[in-house]
């Protein structure tokens, strides 16, 4: 049984002495991963509201600007031609953000997963973040992460919820991946789900408990997460040590498919 003043004790204790090896992890991380958008689809939506702003102050009405447009074809062809270009050039950005999420950035976060396995163990290395693209792991580790995101994305077409309970269900499938890539993606999911069961209201809760940390976080508009991120990810890593700790005791992990790992529990209470 795991409580959060623990996982946060055990956390501190292998940041006392990684700490800023984690936060150079973490500054990269944010380099990488933190400069993909959608500034496409943000371009075409500016459009709408640039010429609202022009018929105000001209005084035009949305009727007559309608008529304006149907009596010269040569605008409504314009303004077509202008919307298809920025619409293809919105899914190519979309495409190209994809792409580079499942190919690129899904790997870089299953590497810093695995720096955050072993650090708690002594023997992690800043090298662990493109474990991912190394042969015989790449292939497993892209196509998990990117089922996982698939189908946390088809649960949130039936409403929002269904699709945050999915992502509780699949909290350790990322860590799952970077501690054993080549075990199937269908394993990797069952471990997870099952695990999990009885446990997402407690990690609800302990995501919870860093709100006030996140709000400092807001008030110096994002910087301080590059100091925050090594705490929240050492947290984590506790709970997946934990978590796969109770999974081997209750069976759900067979002998051999994941790698051992020490859970410090010596603060329980």
């Amino acid at each position: 049984m795991w409580t959060r003043k623990q996982l946060k004790e055990n956390a501190k204790g292998v940041l006392s002495k990684y700490y800023w090896t984690a936060f150079g992890m973490s500054f990269l991380l944010n380099i990488v991963i933190g400069s993909k958008g959608a500034g496409g689809y943000s371009y075409i939506i500016s459009i709408p509201d640039a010429v609202a702003s022009e018929m105000n102050e001209a005084n035009i009405s949305a009727g007559e600007a309608i008529e304006k447009i149907l009596e010269n074809p040569e605008i409504l062809a314009v303004i077509l031609i202008t919307i298809l270009i920025m619409s293809t050039i919105s899914f190519i950005i979309w495409l190209l953000s994809t792409a580079l999420t499942i190919f690129l950035f899904n790997p870089f976060i299953a590497g810093k997963n695995a720096y955050y396995i072993r650090q708690r163990e002594d023997c992690g290395k800043f090298g662990n973040l493109a474990l991912a693209f190394k042969k015989g792991k790449y292939k497993g580790t892209i196509k998990t992460l990117f089922l996982k995101d698939l189908y946390i994305w088809l649960w949130s077409l039936l409403f929002v919820i269904p699709g945050i309970i999915k992502s509780y269900s699949y909290f350790m499938v990322p860590y799952i991946v970077a501690d054993n890539p080549e075990l199937p993606s269908s394993r990797i999911f069952e471990i997870s789900k099952q695990t999990m069961k009885g446990e997402k209201w407690k990690l609800f809760v302990l995501q919870l408990s860093f709100i006030l940390w996140h709000m400092g976080c807001w008030i110096t508009c994002g910087i301080g997460y590059l100091f925050l991120t090594p705490y929240l990810e050492a947290t984590y890593a506790e709970l997946y040590a934990c978590l796969k700790t109770k999974a081997m005791r209750e069976g759900i992990i067979n002998e051999g498919e994941l790698p051992r790992s020490i859970w410090n529990d010596s603060s329980a209470a």
